[in-house]
C-alpha cells in the first residue's frame, strides 16, 4: 500500500497472517482512526493457505487525516477466534 489520502476510494489494504484460514467464517478489520472514531471493515479472504485477507476502501473510510490502527479478527466455523497484532498506517491530508 502506497500513501493513502483523505477521500481515497479503492485503496487495497492487505494483511498476511501466515496461518491457515481453512474453515474461516468471517474476517474483519477493526479500525481506530486518528480522531478516536472506530470502524469495522469486512475482509475478503484472498488465500486460505497463507492467510491473506484484504479490504478495498469505499467512500468515507478515509475521512480523517492521521494515524490509523488496524487489528484483524478471524472467526472460524468451530467458534474459535484469532486476533492479529495491532498495526498502524497513516492517512495524509490532501494538498487542495
Amino acid at each position: 500500500m502506497g500513501k493513502t489520502y483523505v477521500g481515497d476510494i479503492g485503496t487495497k489494504i492487505e494483511t498476511t497472517l501466515n496461518t491457515s484460514l481453512v474453515g474461516i467464517s468471517t474476517a474483519k478489520y477493526y479500525i481506530k482512526k486518528h480522531d478516536g472514531s472506530l470502524a469495522t471493515w469486512t475482509c475478503i479472504v484472498d488465500s486460505t493457505t497463507t492467510g491473506i485477507v484484504s479490504y478495498n476502501a469505499v467512500n468515507g473510510d478515509f475521512d480523517v487525516a492521521g494515524k490509523y490502527y488496524i487489528q484483524t479478527q478471524l472467526v472460524f466455523a468451530d467458534g474459535s477466534t484469532y486476533w492479529s497484532e495491532t498495526e498502524s498506517f497513516r492517512v495524509y491530508s490532501r494538498y487542495f
